[in-house]
């Protein structure tokens, strides 16, 4: 039950996020998501983990490819107090403040030029972060963008997933 709440929370705060305009924000650094290839695949990833743990409502919108955006605009004022009551949900399963919880690595999975899978791997027990957290990314408008709108962590799956690459 505490699994389905939590997809349940995961959705709706993808369906306000993709719902609010806010202007994303742009880097070109190295070993952003704006580099080709797995390179930029992985710092997506990471980047998309961030956003979602402790980054602003417009982190998570840059990282959100057109796939996540087709809801109708909600109030900024909203999002932001919903983000935050998700999240202390999210801290009170994980049992950690979001600002401490540590990445071990990124795995990759069917990596082609403009499309990959990516999953953050943490340094948490996997009881709390789920068996199944594989995000789809896609390269859109020069950026590695999150396709799927899955949550980077917390996914619960009951089939086994792929194999890695990486």
């Amino acid at each position: 039950m505490a699994a389905i709440k939590r997809w349940v929370a995961v959705a709706c705060l993808s369906l306000f996020l993709a719902a609010w305009s806010a202007a994303p924000a742009s880097s070109s650094a190295p070993g952003s998501p704006t580099d080709v290839g797995i390179t930029g695949l992985r710092a997506a990833a990471l980047s998309w983990s961030h956003a979602f743990l402790t980054g602003t409502v417009a982190d998570i919108r840059n990282m959100e490819g057109t796939q996540c955006r087709s809801v109708p605009t909600v109030s900024p004022t909203v999002v932001k107090a919903y983000l935050k009551g998700m999240r202390a949900e999210l801290q009170h399963y994980l049992g950690a403040p979001l600002h401490s919880i540590r990445i071990a690595g990124v795995r990759t999975r069917n990596v082609t030029a403009t499309t990959g899978n990516a999953e953050v791997e943490y340094r948490l027990p996997a009881s709390v972060v789920g068996n199944d957290d594989w995000v789809s990314y896609g390269y859109q408008h020069g950026k590695w963008k999150v396709t799927n709108c899955h949550a980077p962590i917390g996914g619960e799956s009951s089939s086994s997933s792929a194999s890695s690459s990486g």
